[in-house]
């Protein structure tokens, strides 16, 4: 069974790593981004199909019995996670979040959602709740919103609202803390390990969108352990937890 679970995990980690190549097949034809591609396209292509391939090596051992039950979880939080890493791998070549997939990774989001209130676990850990989604998705989305404003489009988009609330949809209103916390602490150590790397500490770009969408999918499928970890080791962290 091993085995089994080995190959599924390997299969989905590898059509990750091809759907990392889906924006850059649309843009092909751009001579502008032809030279950034062989640059940074490889590395979050790997990070994040080896990310795919241990969530769902996780996933799969986190149940006894392996039935059609498992299955369609499997395929239910695939079918999101691969969404969300297409706009992750757009986000990070292009620095903008494409406006129709990002409305068909929501619809999908919402129909899970609805599979969920009928009694459907979508993870071992946590079920996809109609009315935390929508208000996760409100609160971060306005947050962004927020920013697109005051900033005047400068720091982020339309686009990032709605990668925003994608995010925040998914990681649910009683997450929002926790989901915040992950994406600051992986964008700045991120940010600190590329300014190492290149020498660089002022004027580096980096987006932030993809730490929030990443993120999202790392708290709605570790939720308890990474709960119980922070409470046990960095109880300050849960005192606003919720």
């Amino acid at each position: 069974m091993n085995f089994l679970f080995l190959f599924i995990s390997f299969l989905v980690a590898f059509t990750t790593f091809i759907v990392g190549g889906i924006p850059l097949i649309l843009e092909s034809k751009n001579p502008k981004y032809r030279e950034l591609f062989l640059k940074k396209e490889l590395p979050p292509r790997i990070i994040l199909s080896v990310l795919s391939f241990l969530v769902n090596f996780y996933i799969l051992n986190a149940f006894s019995d392996f039935d059609f039950r498992i299955i369609l979880i499997l395929i239910v939080w695939n079918i999101i996670s691969l969404f969300i890493f297409f706009l992750v791998f757009y986000d990070l070549f292009f620095m903008e979040i494409p406006l129709i997939p990002g409305f068909i990774t929501l619809a999908i989001i919402f129909i899970a959602s609805l599979f969920a209130k009928n009694g459907l676990e979508i993870w071992n850990n946590a079920d996809l709740e109609l009315g935390r989604i929508v208000l996760g998705g409100i609160i971060a989305a306005g947050i962004i919103a927020l920013i697109v404003l005051v900033s005047k489009r400068k720091a982020m988009g339309e686009g990032d609202i709605l990668a925003a609330g994608i995010a925040g949809m998914l990681a649910q209103y009683g997450n929002l803390i926790l989901w915040a916390y992950l994406s600051i602490f992986s964008a700045a150590a991120v940010g600190i390990i590329i300014s190492i790397n290149k020498k660089k500490f002022r004027g580096l770009k980096l987006p932030f969108i993809p730490f929030l969408l990443v993120s999202s999918l790392i708290v709605i499928t570790f939720n308890q352990e990474i709960h119980q970890f922070l409470s046990e080791n960095f109880p300050f962290l849960t005192i606003f937890d919720y």
